[in-house]
Parts: structure tokens; sequence; C-alpha cells
């Protein structure tokens, strides 16, 4: 995942008034997308935070029918966090894109500034890891050049791995389709207008549907269509279509309207699919679940964040998503995004992933002792990834500054 979102500057399309409402700025205003809202940082933080209590209690096995096997249940729903990552780049960098069109060196900064806050911790791990295939014993620690090349190339979603690999790679899919759409949006942007970048929009997520429900009815594999770019990026685009309607006149009004009963049909749309399926696990891979419930999910999280949007900061929903914990999980999301995976597989060989047969009340314990223990280690990996090596990068963002004020 990207967490393009993961990594989008920790910027906003809103200006606020400390009394009203989030409304547009005015044309002499700092432009939408330079204004920060920790609301943000909060969303990106809880993106995060789904993805790992995903990962983190899968490797659990509590006993089948216990309370603890009901909620890992409810965690495995945390893949979903994903899409939220995707929503929000596509709102933050379509933000940007829209507020720097015009600028004399348009591509160059927004690109420079892209490649400094992916590229080094992205080929940093990779170059690690691949470093590493040589040094750890073992053939399954070992990638094959002609295998390296789809990562390298931000290819990786196209490419199938084994167990092994998949443990220390498999992750990096999201990241992918984030790279792939910042080739082609800016171009899109640079030549649209707004009214028709919202069509494109609108066409991206219906055409979504439609490519996934197409492969799926070609026999094309669950686990292809999910990691597809084309079937994936309707989050991206319900993201850039609240971005560019936020910054019509009568868009923040708009999206007050329509953005609660979109909402709630969506949810009503998952909570429907709950009930018939009990549950909504990825690793399912129903035809249900890939065609209408993935596109309720991206309305669901783009109402979500439009609500985030357009709600008074002093309101519970801002201050909620403004709290400290999820506002820090959402600095540091990246890194703990491209960590947190791998850290399994090393727990695995240090033999800490709790395996052995455990009654009801240690399987809960442990349902909540080992996620937490492994999300502090990936905050503290992070930390230390952020201030001795991303931040050096973000420092020579000063070589690409917006030429508009």
């Amino acid at each position: 995942m990207s967490f393009g979102g993961t990594i989008s500057d920790s910027a906003t399309s809103i200006a606020m008034k400390p009394e009203s409402p989030l409304v547009a700025s005015a044309p002499q205003a700092t432009p939408l997308s330079r204004q920060h809202i920790p609301a943000l940082d909060g969303v990106r933080g809880w993106a995060v935070l789904m993805v790992m209590l995903l990962h983190f209690s899968t490797v659990l096995n509590p006993p089948a029918g216990s309370l603890a096997a009901g909620i890992r249940q409810v965690f495995q729903v945390g893949w979903s966090g994903v899409d939220l990552f995707f929503v929000l780049s596509g709102f933050l960098i379509t933000g940007i894109l829209i507020d720097s069109k015009g600028d004399e060196h348009f591509f160059r900064t927004f690109y420079g500034r892209r490649v400094l806050r992916i590229f080094p911790l992205y080929y940093g791990y990779l170059a690690l890891y691949f470093t590493l295939g040589h040094v750890v014993p073992g053939p399954e620690n070992i990638v094959p050049l002609r295998s390296q090349l789809w990562f390298w190339g931000y290819l990786g979603n196209f490419r199938t791995l084994g167990w092994d690999q998949g443990t220390m790679l498999g992750h990096l899919w999201s990241l992918a389709i984030e790279e792939q759409f910042y080739l082609v949006w800016p171009l899109v942007i640079f030549i649209c207008t707004r009214e028709r970048a919202l069509k494109i929009c609108v066409a991206a997520i219906i055409g979504a549907f439609v490519i996934r429900l197409t492969m799926l009815l070609f026999g094309v594999s669950g686990a292809s269509v999910y990691h597809f770019t084309f079937g994936r990026v309707d989050g991206l685009a319900a993201g850039a279509f609240v971005a560019l309607l936020i910054r019509d006149p009568s868009g923040i009004e708009k999206l007050r309207r329509w953005s609660r009963p979109a909402g709630l049909a969506a949810a009503a749309v998952l909570l429907a699919f709950i009930v018939r399926s009990h549950w909504m696990s990825a690793a399912q891979y129903t035809f249900q679940l890939m065609t209408v419930t993935f596109s309720a999910i991206v309305i669901l999280f783009a109402s979500i964040l439009a609500a985030v949007i357009t709600v008074p900061p002093t309101s519970n929903l801002a201050r909620c998503f403004s709290s400290s914990l999820l506002v820090t999980l959402g600095k540091y999301s990246y890194a703990l995004y491209v960590f947190h995976v791998p850290l399994i597989r090393v727990a695995g060989k240090l033999h800490l992933v709790p395996t052995s047969e455990m009654g009801d009340a240690k399987a809960l314990l442990t349902l909540f002792a080992f996620p937490t223990a492994m999300m502090l280690v990936s905050v503290a990996i992070a930390f230390a990834s952020w201030h001795l090596y991303e931040k050096h990068f973000l420092n020579l963002k000063r070589f690409f500054e917006y030429s508009k004020p």
C-alpha cells in the first residue's frame, strides 16, 4: 500500500476558519494543499493501524468459536485499510496538482518532491532485502534478478511470488499502484479542466468495477484481480473526485449534501454482505466481495474523508481523527507499512509468534498482546527510519519549491 497516502505530503485541500466549518479559501490565500489539517494525518494513521492489526493477527490461531476468534475476524477487515490509503492519496495528490497547476516547473516540482518522499525508503528497503539474501544463509532468501526487476520498476503488483518472497515483498503491491498513478495523473490534471477531470474520476470509478467484473467472468483469479491496477484505481479516483469538488465554490455544500447518504448507502451494502457471508475477508476473493463490495468500500471511505474535511475542527469527528495516537501513526505510516510485514517473518524465525494450543483466556490476551508488541517495535523502527534516514532527503525539497504563493 502506499501509503501514497502513506507518502503524501502532509497537505490538505481546505482552508479553515477557527469559528466555522472548513470553507474554500480565497484566491489570495495560501493554496489549499499547503495547509495542514491534523485530522488527515489521523485518517492515514487509522489506515495503517487497520493494516497492522490485520497482519499481526493473521499469524495467530485462537480456538474456533472463542471470543478471541471472533475479534480476530474483526481485525481481518483491516485489508481495507489499503483502500483508505488509496482514497487519501488520490485526494492529497490531486490537491497538490490542482493548486500548483500553472507553475513554471509544474512537472519538475511535483516529481522532484515525490521522488524525495518515496524513493529513498522504497529503494533502500529493496537494496537491503536483496543484499541480505546473499548474506543470510538459505535459498529462500535469494531473489533472482528477473524477479527483482519487477520491484525495481514498481511493477510488483503484476508479479506472483512464492511464500518466502511474498512475506518480504508482497505488501509492496499497493505502493506500485500508487506510483503508477503518480506517473499518469499529473498529465491528466495538466491538460484537463477541473470539470473534465471530475468526469474522468467518475469514469474511473465505474470502469474499475466493470474491469473487476469482466476479469472475474472470464475466469481470472481473484488474487490477480485484487492486485490489478485498473481494477483498483477507483479508490484513487474517488479521493481525487473529492479534491476536485472541494475546489468548486459550491463544492463544500455538495459534499455535505451527498456524502452522508452515499456513505450510509455504502455502509448498508457492506452490512448486507457481512450478514450474508458471515464476514468480509479479502482472502476469500468471492465474486460479490470483489465487485459490489469493493466499490461500496471506496464510496464509504470517500464519504468519511468528505465528512472529515467539511466538519468544524472542533467537532467530535475531527477531534477523533486528530488524536495524538492516530496523528503519530500517520506521520510514520510509510515506514510502518514497509517494515511491519517483514517484521512478522523475523518474529517467526526467532520463534516469537505464539503457535501452541491455548485456552480462551490466554488466546484473548495473546490476541491483544502480540499485535501491541509488534506495533511498538514497528513504531520504533519507523521512528528511527524517519529521523535517521527519511527526513534528510525531505530537507532537499527546498530545491523543488512551488513558484505560486
